[in-house]
């Protein structure tokens, strides 16, 4: 399914569900749909889409970087001006005002759902669950075979290293030993939690700052 086809889902979803503008910060939600893999900090970077529109609040320091990954339309904003302004024009361009539904991304920072609360004050909000929150519950043949190859990946791993771990190992030397086992595999691990003894009770453990050092 390309980009494209999974927009036009996403604005039939909102159609049928009368929203009328949707925002979606970098992460997972906005790199499902457009393939766009932006960096988040404070500054604004926001996909607004309408049942019939879409364009990104795009800093001008990801412009170009941004523009290698997507064709759809830019409202680009400088440090010196802000972001409201271009906001403004955007949310004029797509009609949005006085009672409008607009929902957003619960990953979005709360200081820039904040920015769109007060450019539009009297609209009602809500979260994208019932937009691209259901349309990725929904999976494409490619992944579902993707999610399978994943856990096929992860059994294998565990599998290898269940009989190569032993007594005085640190967590660091058994993340790192994770880390090559997926790598060799063909996967691109982000982390790996390990926890012995006291820390095997926090599911959120940290052994090292950089799992990836290997080191005993």
């Amino acid at each position: 399914m390309t980009a494209r086809n999974r927009l036009e889902q996403l604005q039939t979803l909102m159609r049928a569900n009368r929203i009328d503008l949707l925002a979606l910060p970098p992460g997972s939600n906005l790199r499902w749909l457009t393939g766009a893999d932006l960096h988040a900090d404070e500054r604004p970077c926001l996909l607004l889409v309408t049942p019939d529109n879409v364009a990104f609040l795009m800093p001008i320091l990801e412009a170009d970087a941004c523009r290698a990954s997507t064709d759809l339309p830019f409202e680009v904003w400088a440090d010196h001006e802000g972001p409201l302004a271009a906001l403004t024009r955007i949310l004029v361009h797509f009609a949005i005002g006085g009672r409008a539904r607009i929902d957003l991304d619960g990953a979005m920072r709360a200081d820039h759902a904040l920015m769109i609360r007060d450019a539009v004050p009297d609209a009602a909000h809500g979260f994208a669950g019932a937009t691209i929150g259901h349309l990725r519950m929904i999976k494409t043949p490619a992944e579902y075979v993707a999610l399978k190859r994943s856990a096929a990946v992860a059994d294998a791993v565990m599998a290898s290293l269940a009989g190569t771990i032993a007594q005085g190992q640190t967590e660091a030397r058994v993340a790192a030993m994770i880390r090559d086992k997926f790598s060799t595999l063909g996967a691109d691990p982000e982390f790996a939690i390990v926890g012995a003894g006291d820390n095997g009770a926090m599911p959120h453990h940290a052994a090292i700052a950089n799992w990836g050092t290997n080191t005993d």
